[in-house]
């Protein structure tokens, strides 16, 4: 899925795959790699207070997943 991010001066085309977490892990093992570390981004506490629903939505729902990986190989 990709959508265009209005940012600064221009557009940022974003792509994103959304997989089972399963998927994911599985992918990341048998490409060589090992998983250090999952951080799940929690929107800031100030944006709680122009936008209190998206806060919600964003504090709720999360929408990205960071790894961080290291090669095993």
């Amino acid at each position: 899925m990709t959508e265009t991010w209005f940012e600064g001066a221009g557009a940022i085309e974003v792509t994103f795959w959304r997989r089972p977490l399963q998927a994911m892990t599985e992918a990341i093992s048998s490409a060589g790699f090992l998983i250090e570390r999952v951080v799940e981004p929690q929107p800031l506490p100030e944006f709680a207070d122009p936008d209190p629903v998206a806060y919600e939505r964003l504090r709720t729902r999360p929408t990205f997943l960071f790894f961080r990986l290291r090669a095993t190989g």
